[in-house]
């Protein structure tokens, strides 16, 4: 097992807790190639924006207060209306769901999410037994050819 990736000392603690293991396990299963590298580093990085996007997230909230002075019509306070168009989301909330996203689809590049490592199961077809369970639309194209039509 030769050592091909360096988590970057700039990460975040608790990237670097999140790499390691995800690192030594792409490393005994020989499934890292140099190749991979590039992946890897989008990877970390990726992880790394999200835990700082989540980490200003607890820290200030999800919405913030509109500091834009905005025109009150009359009656919009007493309505609730007012306030409401003086709060809007973070934007460390739309950093954290698209570094989340971009992670998720890199680890299932690398077959490290429980769905991905699932293998499909193959089961072999035995030319004498058909496959089961026929389905009510096989059954009924199956079965139009004994269907006999009443004259009247």
């Amino acid at each position: 097992m030769s050592r091909i990736y360096n988590i970057p000392k700039e990460y975040q603690e608790q990237t670097k807790k999140l790499l390691r293991p995800i690192v030594g396990n792409l490393l005994a299963n020989d499934s890292l190639e140099k190749q991979d590298l590039a992946a890897l580093f989008l990877l970390g990085d990726a992880l790394n924006t999200y835990i700082l996007a989540r980490q200003q997230l607890l820290k200030d909230g999800i919405t913030l207060e509109n500091k834009i002075e905005q025109t009150i019509i009359p009656g919009m306070d007493y309505k609730g209306i007012n306030k409401a168009r003086n709060i809007r989301p973070h934007p460390a909330l739309r950093i954290a769901n698209d570094s989340f996203n971009q992670a998720t689809r890199l680890l299932i590049e690398f077959n490290l999410t429980p769905r991905s490592r699932k293998k499909p199961e193959i089961v072999p077809l035995d030319e004498e037994s058909p496959m089961e369970p026929e389905s009510p639309i096989e059954r009924f194209v199956n079965n139009t050819g004994n269907l006999k039509i009443a004259n009247g």
